[in-house]
């Protein structure tokens, strides 16, 4: 989700959406988002953080 708030600043949400459903509506959706953080990098370099072996007795 991209827009612009009230005060002008731009904003990029990213996340799900999960539906309730009753028969064949939709009786309920719940939303959750969080804002797009673009500087901390990829998915990538997060997986590879995580999976990466510390040293012994350090933790990342």
């Amino acid at each position: 989700m991209v827009g612009t708030r009230r005060d002008g600043v731009p904003h990029e949400l990213r996340g799900v959406i999960v539906f309730d459903v009753a028969g064949a509506l939709i009786s309920a959706a719940r939303f959750y988002l969080e804002p797009v953080e673009h500087e901390s990098g990829t998915v990538d370099d997060a997986v590879r953080h995580v999976a990466s072996p510390s040293p012994v007795g350090v933790t990342p």
